[in-house]
């Protein structure tokens, strides 16, 4: 049996949805029974991370994130994932809350660098250009995360 991933989503909605996406497109199933469990709460009401952080305006989102984490290990999952970055920044206090682990896309990305460039760029090595405006690193997060979740399910 798979273990169950509970993923604090809904922030932004379609974030939670491309990772639901991207897990299902990467995993091997010939029937819906193969697919890995998911317990999702998307809580699209947490306080604006934005706000809180940067505007200093907003309610703090730390009491709607652990509750969210709460509710979902009760539920049984065995891990948690969080499709968005900012939320990120509440890390401490969503692992603290609960005794299952939680994945940070943050420290996963930065393993994932190092792992993948061991030499890796000094500080004083130019910067790279990029070659588009939209690269940022989300994308790369997303990957790292996943890659993580591929390698903590464990599929039978």
């Amino acid at each position: 049996m798979s273990k169950t991933i509970g993923v604090l989503g809904g922030m932004g909605p379609e974030a939670t949805i491309l990772m639901m996406s991207r897990l299902l497109a990467a995993t091997p199933a010939s029937d819906d029974a193969d697919h890995i469990p998911l317990l999702v709460d998307s809580n699209t009401q947490v306080p604006s991370r934005i706000a809180h952080l940067i505007e200093k305006t907003g309610e703090d989102p730390t009491p709607a994130l652990v509750a969210m984490a709460q509710r979902l290990a009760a539920g049984g999952a065995a891990f948690l994932a969080m499709p968005c970055n900012t939320a990120h920044s509440y890390y401490p206090a969503i692992a603290g809350s609960v005794q299952v682990p939680v994945l940070n896309m943050v420290e996963l990305t930065a393993d994932a660098v190092v792992r993948t460039s061991p030499k890796g760029r000094s500080a004083s090595s130019p910067r790279p250009q990029s070659r588009s405006p939209a690269c940022s690193p989300a994308p790369f997060q997303r990957v790292a995360a996943m890659s993580s979740i591929r390698s903590t399910v464990t599929l039978s």
